[in-house]
């Protein structure tokens, strides 16, 4: 579904919910975020600390939490913005999204993707140019150093976020956030694990 905002030349909230399913045993991401254009470039971007040199320090998320529901293969977790700062690499390649942590197109209203880690959990939604390359997916008992890695188990689901409209109300959502002050270091790596697989590299 495609719908426009006009978000590129102002400095409004805009809110959003998400949802995305397609996972083993019916399971799903749900979830919701809101965020500030501050660069009027018509997108809602995150940058993480070792990316700062080639994007610049960006967050323009006020809000962010999304949630797995749970399978037999990964217990539910709920991932928010500190998850998507300490993601050890960001959305790998080969688009716009490339080097960020969170994107998302507010002009189009689709291209939503991010990865977030927490310290045995990581969550992405990410789509590459290869076909095989986009997907959803989810994994717990990991260990990743310096981007490299793996989980003891994970589940994947084809690239299909749903985002729809959910408009920010309230004085408090309208006022300016600061710039997170993200530091500018070195580099993200250009896979996800020691084994990655075809749909989902968190293996």
């Amino acid at each position: 579904m495609a719908f426009t905002f006009a978000m590129a030349h102002s400095l409004a909230a805009a809110g959003f919910e998400l949802s995305q399913g397609g996972f083993d045993d019916n399971a799903r991401l749900s979830g919701r975020f809101s965020g500030v254009d501050f660069n009027q470039d018509g997108l809602l971007t995150l940058t993480l600390p070792d990316n700062g040199s080639a994007y610049g320090a960006i967050n323009e998320l006020n809000e962010f939490e999304v949630t797995f529901s749970g399978n037999s293969l990964v217990a539910p977790f709920t991932v928010g913005i500190p998850e998507l700062l300490s993601a050890q690499f960001g959305i790998p390649c080969c688009r716009r999204a490339a080097g960020y942590g969170f994107f998302f197109d507010l002009i189009s209203g689709n291209g939503l993707q991010f990865v977030a880690m927490s310290p045995h959990h990581i969550m992405m939604v990410i789509d590459e140019n290869d076909v095989t390359d986009a997907f959803a997916g989810v994994g717990e008992g990991c260990t990743f150093v310096h981007g490299s890695g793996g989980c003891q188990s994970s589940s994947g689901a084809a690239y299909n976020p749903i985002v729809t409209p959910n408009p920010v109300t309230g004085g408090g959502w309208m006022m300016l956030c600061a710039f997170f002050a993200l530091r500018i270091a070195g580099r993200f790596p250009d896979h996800f694990g020691k084994a990655r697989s075809p749909r989902c590299g968190i293996n």
